[in-house]
């Protein structure tokens, strides 16, 4: 678990010393990415600030400023300021009027702060006039030079915070105590989803299924789970980490599940790396336990193993 730590410590650091050697708008504003991840939203307004002067003084003000404008409108309905988020979206909307918003993109509070902004937009508007075509007469001979094609600009990928997921999981189950006596080493699969509830939680579900082979012509150890999962996620742009605590109700039994009832518990924290910004792949080791009322029953485990997850 130390090494674990180490591993979040070292990876944080490194992405926070590389984003600081250039202070240009576009590492200012993936600075202020990272704290929004950590819901640190005075230093997301700090550095999408700083962004900002520098982006207005740039020719390429469309791509930078957006973005800019969007998560600031975002920071300050965090921080309870909703007349200057509305200002922000305005000023988006200025920039960029093809700017839409849905309400699965984000939080009623922010989809209403937003709502309000693009109606006094629409408000303040002034009617297209429509000129009429000139008169054959009025055409000018020699055609306008058209304008050489703008190339549009690449954007860097953006790793949005996790809003709905499932996933799957598989690995390997150690058994503590005397349960060694009578099983070998097994293996688990896992099924999950969960959604987000705020502030870096979520809440969602896991179906477990572990299996150990018997020692000494003992039969197979089966133990099948249905578990309730909330877990806390701390978020680093490309990477996360996610700490789960699960309990339900489980089934397990002798070459079957029939045999006995009781809880499961599972604790194990996972480590992930995005392979897309809808995609990742992430480790999970950490202990678990079946709880019965006559203790001999009861037993603790060890699992570690991979877990696949996709996000929308």
């Amino acid at each position: 678990m130390r090494l674990f730590v180490f591993l979040v410590l070292t990876l944080f650091l490194t992405l926070s010393t590389a984003v600081a050697q250039s202070p240009d708008s576009e590492n200012l504003f993936r600075e202020a990415l990272i704290c929004y991840g950590e819901l640190n939203y005075s230093c997301t307004l700090d550095k999408l600030t700083q962004a900002e002067e520098i982006a207005s003084r740039s020719k390429d003000k469309t791509y930078s400023l957006s973005d800019i404008y969007e998560y600031k409108a975002y920071t300050l309905v965090a921080l309870g300021r909703e007349a200057e988020a509305e200002a922000s979206f305005r000023s988006l909307m200025r920039l960029n009027p093809d700017f839409v918003l849905s309400e699965q993109q984000v939080s009623p509070k922010i989809y209403r702060v937003y709502k309000k902004a693009k109606l006094e937009m629409e408000t303040l508007r002034p009617p297209v006039v429509v000129e009429p075509a000139p008169k054959p007469e009025q055409i000018p001979e020699v055609a306008p030079v058209p304008e050489p094609p703008i190339e549009p600009v690449s954007e860097p990928p953006r790793w949005p915070i996790i809003q709905r997921a499932a996933g799957a999981s598989a690995g390997a189950a150690f058994l503590v105590g005397n349960d060694t006596d009578y099983f070998n080493v097994g293996y688990f699969v896992s099924a999950s989803a969960e959604a987000a509830v705020g502030q870096g939680f979520t809440l969602g579900g896991r179906i477990w299924f572990q299996q150990h082979a018997g020692k000494d012509d003992n039969r197979n150890l089966n133990v099948l789970g249905i578990l309730f999962n909330p877990a806390w996620n701390y978020h680093l742009s490309r990477f996360w980490m996610q700490i789960p605590v699960a309990v339900g109700p489980v089934f397990f039994g002798w070459d079957g599940i029939d045999d006995r009832a009781g809880l499961i518990w599972l604790f194990d924290p996972a480590f992930f790396v995005r392979l897309h910004a809808n995609v990742a792949i992430g480790l999970n080791v950490g202990p678990g336990g079946v709880v019965r009322f006559e203790p001999a029953e009861s037993s603790t485990f060890l699992m570690t193993g991979l877990k696949l997850i996709g996000s929308w």
